[in-house]
């Protein structure tokens, strides 16, 4: 039986491998009931891992940014958990990118734990992803190798700025490693290459859905951590992201005009959670919503979504049966005020104008192909049952 110094003593192992000595991480923990997103800054690894042990099993999974973070975020909540928070790391409060996570995902319905089968087709293809990746010319020491409770990582140790061209650079390596090792049994997560990626504290509980005998709950564990760690070299990896194919390379390069809208800062501005993005075809970003940010009765399945296509466009929607909104719909719930002054000004009125007045309209003569029913030369809506 797994004790509480167990865990901790693992989580300590995990945070000893991950953290950098001196550097700062947060603990993220989305969705802990009552308590909401439960996040701390840490450089006292010792009360990181007592907070994640403490939490452990009470959410779905507990958290920590792989890369370091600007020390004075510590001021949000110094070494300590805090429930309710209203911020969490974003990609501008990384001091560099030490990590890249490549998550190796079995194929499944959202919200539940994997099989035994499933976890173990995850941990196969991570080993066929290590040796891939050896082959391609990373050192063997610069990868470790660990068990996410429902699949596999591959943590790959570099050491890039915190800049656009990192970033491009490590979704190409996403998308090529997608394109060489996925199938429809185990897939690349292609979303992990942000620099404020969280990732499950190994030696905690990986806790999706209810644990059954079929899909049980597992504890996240590293599983082989070379004694001295080496980084990727950079050129290795640009050799790796010049494999992807030509329409993945167009995800990340296909400028958009300067006046679009940013949907990801849309989105967080809102407090619209994101649980995952993913490239789109057309070299856009598709945005996978915790929730659904209009009929807030249905369950977190990411059903929603909201899509920036490449071209700057933007279209939105909800997969369950009873939503029919969209991007204009949403909009006009979280940006009311806009979506009036809009009218007001195409109406010619001053911002704050709301309504038309109906003793403002003039009336017209009209002539009529059936009075007075169908007015001539205008927009006439007939409602009924045709077959009636």
């Amino acid at each position: 039986m797994t004790t509480r110094d167990d865990l901790h003593g693992e989580v300590r192992r995990a945070l000893t491998v991950v953290c950098e000595l001196d550097s700062v991480h947060e603990l993220r923990i989305p969705r802990a009931g009552r308590a909401g997103t439960v996040c701390g800054y840490y450089r006292d690894f010792a009360a990181l891992a007592a907070d994640a042990v403490r939490w452990n099993g009470r959410a779905a999974g507990i958290y920590v940014t792989l890369n370091p973070v600007q020390p004075q975020l510590l001021a949000r909540a110094s070494n300590r958990a805090v429930e309710h928070a209203s911020h969490t790391t974003s990609d501008a409060d990384v001091l560099s990118r030490r990590w890249l996570l490549i998550d190796l995902d079995p194929v499944r319905s959202a919200g539940v734990s994997s099989t035994d089968s499933e976890h173990a087709a995850a941990l196969e293809r991570a080993q066929a992803v290590r040796t891939w990746l050896i082959e391609a010319g990373s050192p063997a020491p610069a990868i470790v190798c660990a068990d996410s409770g429902n699949g596999a990582h591959l943590l790959l140790r570099i050491d890039e700025p915190n800049d656009d061209v990192a970033r491009n650079l490590m979704q190409r390596v996403l998308l090529t490693l997608d394109t060489e090792l996925s199938d429809a049994a185990v897939k690349v997560d292609c979303s992990t290459f942000n620099a404020a990626r969280i990732s499950k504290i190994y030696g905690t509980l990986a806790a999706k859905g209810d644990s059954t005998t079929e899909r049980p709950h597992r504890l996240a564990r590293l599983l082989d951590v070379p004694a001295a760690l080496a980084v990727c070299p950079r050129d290795v990896l640009d050799r790796i992201a010049a494999q992807a194919p030509q329409l993945h390379r167009s995800r990340v390069s296909t400028p958009r005009s300067p006046g679009d809208l940013d949907v990801q800062a849309w989105l967080a501005k809102h407090s619209i959670r994101v649980a995952r993005e993913k490239p789109t075809a057309d070299g856009g970003t598709l945005y996978e919503l915790d929730g659904c940010p209009i009929d807030l009765t249905h369950d977190r399945d990411r059903a929603a979504f909201v899509t920036q296509h490449a071209s700057g466009a933007i279209s939105a929607g909800c997969h369950h049966d009873r939503c029919q909104w969209g991007w204009s719909e949403l909009r006009a719930r979280y940006e009311p005020d806009r979506t009036q002054h809009r009218y007001a000004a195409q109406q010619g009125e001053p911002r704050g104008a709301l309504l038309v007045r109906l003793s403002d309209v003039q009336p017209e003569a009209v002539g009529w192909l059936w009075h007075p029913y169908i007015p001539r030369g205008k927009l006439t809506l007939l409602e009924g049952d045709p077959a009636a």
